[in-house]
């Protein structure tokens, strides 16, 4: 008897030593925002891998996105109001990226009601990053053959790089800012070599020199 009894007093001091991990595990998820069972979600880019998704040569660019393509290189958000992933990525942008971009960021942000997509800039203060309230997505795949989202679309100059799926903005800007290098690098490599002597004879020519 006293044996079961010890046993079944081991079995009981292991539970409770079980349910003070599980309290703990639970205060600290709440200590560090998190709610119990969910924990945070690895950042992830994949590419979107499909054919019809390009840049239209015909495309007419809306007047939003005037300064945005001025830089030689930007990087173009694809979101919308029923996705809870963009709604995450649009807090993000608001809290973190409105600035730190340096211009070279810019939202669509797919609706099917004009005032929905206002409210979603509105609630992510988006006010100060370009974008475009694209009612029903049209522009966005009559530009790109895009109906997908949260997507980022890597752009320099008047090409289309890639296209990705992605979950957070560090890891979606890390591979724009490799990708922009890279093909800015391999573009300096290609362009064709200036001969020795023309470079001389261009060095000696005199400057012109404002008066």
């Amino acid at each position: 008897m006293l044996i079961l009894f010890g046993f079944l007093l081991l079995i009981l001091a292991a539970a409770v030593g079980v349910l003070f991990a599980m309290c703990a595990e639970l205060s600290r998820r709440i200590a560090s925002g998190g709610a119990p069972g969910d924990s945070a979600v690895a950042g992830y880019v994949r590419p979107v891998d499909r054919p019809n998704v390009f840049l239209r040569p015909d495309v007419s660019w809306p007047r939003e996105f005037d300064e945005l393509r001025s830089h030689d290189a930007f990087l173009l958000l694809v979101l919308s109001t029923a996705c809870t992933t963009c709604n995450i990525v649009g807090k993000e942008v608001g809290s973190e990226w409105v600035t730190r971009p340096a211009g070279r960021l810019g939202i669509i942000i797919s609706t099917p009601d004009i005032a929905r997509g206002e409210e979603f800039v509105a609630q992510y203060q988006l006010n100060n990053v370009p974008h475009l309230i694209d009612e029903d997505g049209s522009w966005t795949n009559k530009a790109f053959g895009l109906s997908l989202s949260p997507v980022g679309l890597i752009l320099l100059g008047n090409n289309l790089l890639s296209s990705y799926v992605f979950n957070h903005m560090e890891p979606l800007w890390h591979s724009f800012t490799e990708e922009i290098a890279w093909a800015q690098h391999i573009g300096h490599e290609q362009q064709p070599h200036q001969p020795d002597d023309l470079a001389a004879e261009d060095s000696s020519a005199p400057s012109a020199r404002a008066v």
